[in-house]
């Protein structure tokens, strides 16, 4: 038995906590709830079942590779290390305990490095897409001249007009992902008192908010550009009854994406019920809410 196995034993009695020794607040991991004096591991205030150990064991309050634990001593690691874990987000939240400490100044930044990520991933992503083109269309022309010269022109027209923005897009596309991400925390953050019927933190939204933007918009810019160069082809080679699916693709995946993220926090995390439905609102009324900016914006603008 270790040290914290040896402090934690001394907190409890027969499996039950010892409050006479125990002289700091114990909080209900999920919605803050004061657990002291209680004998039954379970949170009246939002239902949350633990193991008094896991709310006692306050050396195990911080993960071993979080980005938000381990910012100081290692960032690049650590940044690197979460983001790449987090592009698998229900075995990701699956090794995150809800009782580690939540910090919410490292998880600020990882909201501000969504942006980034996505003006990144767009011209990485169109120019690896050209090259396969240039190699498809090279390869396939030997069997079909006519998807070899699509697929030829596709690699043309993305080296003319990659999906890097512009200067004067760049900020518009920031913009955007900013306020989808933050309109979706609000919206999360505001039924917070009634998700599923139990209360939750304001921070342990941000959390799963935190870590679930930046995969997203580095999995959605990918596909951003995959999605385009197939409607782009269905559109060439006039394949008329794909074209509605594949504009209704183009409409669905940047609600989906998203939406699985923040479901795998959602659930495997905070552990709420219908955590998907959950996920599919906040994302739908942030999609909405940005819609209707840029349709005033538009109307203004063609107003002057």
């Amino acid at each position: 038995m270790n040290d914290s196995d040896q402090q934690v034993a001394a907190f409890l009695c027969d499996g039950q906590p010892a409050w006479d020794k125990i002289d700091f607040e114990v909080h209900c991991s999920r919605c803050g709830y004061n657990l002291y004096t209680l004998q039954q591991p379970r949170c009246p205030e939002c239902g949350l079942q633990f193991a008094w150990r896991d709310v006692l064991d306050r050396s195990a309050w911080q993960s071993d590779f979080l980005f938000e634990h381990h910012w100081r001593s290692r960032p690049a690691h650590s940044w690197l290390k979460t983001f790449t874990a987090t592009m698998r987000p229900f075995h990701f939240w699956r090794r995150i305990s809800i009782h580690d400490r939540v910090h919410a100044g490292p998880l600020w930044f990882l909201l501000g490095s969504t942006g980034p990520i996505f003006v990144i991933m767009l011209p990485a992503t169109a120019l690896v897409t050209r090259l396969l083109a240039s190699m498809g269309g090279f390869l396939l022309g030997f069997i079909d001249p006519a998807i070899g010269r699509v697929l030829g022109d596709l690699a043309v027209d993305l080296q003319r007009q990659p999906a890097a923005p512009s200067a004067k897009q760049a900020p518009v596309l920031l913009g955007t992902v900013f306020l989808v991400v933050l309109v979706a925390l609000g919206v999360l953050a505001s039924l917070r008192q009634t998700l599923g019927r139990c209360r939750v933190r304001t921070v342990q939204i941000l959390r799963v908010v935190a870590y679930a933007a930046p995969a997203s918009c580095a999995l959605y810019s990918v596909l951003f550009v995959f999605l385009n160069s197939v409607t782009y082809t269905v559109y060439r080679l006039d394949l008329s009854y794909l074209r509605i699916p594949a504009e209704l693709v183009n409409i669905a995946v940047p609600l989906a994406v998203p939406a699985v993220f923040l479901c795998a926090g959602l659930k495997c995390y905070l552990r709420l019920p219908r955590a998907i439905l959950l996920a599919i609102a906040a994302v739908l009324i942030a999609g909405l809410f940005v819609f209707t900016v840029f349709a005033v914006a538009l109307v203004v603008r063609l107003g002057r």
